[in-house]
């Protein structure tokens, strides 16, 4: 389980405002788990893995297990949902030791 899987993430859907996201609905949660160009997100405000993917997030290089995130929810042309428009509020993965 990641660290953030029993604490409780306040607010847990954060309502956009703005001409390009108006009415629309994000969730904050977290990574549990990613490799290469897809993974899986959690969140309190629903049950399960949700997968999230480079392809339906262009913007972004990676993602990091437990980083906290904030995004949105639609369904991919085979009617299965998916995160997207992914906002990373905070790093959880560990960074790689540096060698002197």
């Amino acid at each position: 389980k990641g660290r953030f899987a029993q604490e409780r993430l306040p607010e847990q859907r954060v309502s956009m405002a703005g001409p390009a996201m108006a009415g629309t609905e994000r969730y904050r949660g977290w990574v549990r788990s990613f490799r290469e160009t897809w993974g899986f997100l959690n969140a309190h405000g629903f049950q399960g893995d949700l997968f999230v993917g480079l392809k339906g997030n262009p913007h972004l290089t990676t993602l990091k297990k437990d980083d906290v995130v904030e995004f949105e929810v639609r369904r991919d042309d085979k009617g299965k949902p998916e995160g997207v428009n992914v906002v990373i509020i905070e790093s959880g993965g560990l960074e790689a030791p540096v060698s002197a």
